[in-house]
């Protein structure tokens, strides 16, 4: 929506992955593709005692009513939502691989609701990735930004930070140039 709105989406191709991801283990090969049934069809081959549990699970994860979703996990761990669908362990502990390697924060202590937008937009609705590489992105920005006049300066530092009545204003360069702006946005670490 808001590349669609900056009028970036128009010039940028998006290529879906198929598969979107894979979770593999010593013992299984949990596949994600691009269509459910095919997600479907693979977990059933490794645990078919566990299918209909599966798609009660993707249920919650598609489910679109926010406020729904919110009172169901309000107060809930990934690992509560887990042992709530399933009964096999190592099931769950290869569930919670992905949670875990891309937000960092094992089942037991993330949060429900975190989770399952997470298995939402990364592995049941995800794989998207712009053509021509990653850098695209950034690029198409970058023009969107000069084309309303936006100024972007790299390779070079900030000398002074110019402010008034306690806000900032502007910035002075190593050059010495002097750039002040209503609206000021600095991508630098500390």
């Amino acid at each position: 929506k808001i590349l669609n709105e900056l009028g970036v989406l128009n010039d940028l191709r998006l290529i879906r992955h198929n598969p979107i991801d894979q979770i593999t283990s010593p013992h299984h090969e949990l596949v994600f593709f691009n269509e459910i049934d095919r997600t479907v069809a693979n977990f059933s081959k490794m645990f078919p005692d566990e299918k209909r549990n599966f798609l009660r699970f993707l249920g919650l994860v598609l489910e679109n009513d926010e406020i729904k979703i919110i009172s169901k996990l309000r107060n809930r761990t990934f690992l509560d939502i887990l042992n709530t669908f399933f009964t096999n362990q190592r099931l769950k502990k290869i569930l919670s691989l992905p949670t875990f390697g891309n937000i960092g924060v094992p089942a037991k202590y993330l949060n429900a609701f975190t989770a399952i937008k997470h298995y939402r937009s990364f592995l049941i609705d995800g794989g998207y990735y712009p053509e021509g590489g990653i850098q695209s992105l950034p690029d198409k920005l970058l023009a969107v930004f000069k084309k309303h006049n936006g100024v972007y300066i790299s390779s070079d530092y900030v000398k002074k930070i110019l402010t008034s009545n306690g806000a900032v204003v502007g910035v002075q360069l190593s050059s010495d140039q002097v750039y002040k702006a209503k609206y000021l946005i600095s991508g630098c670490d500390s």
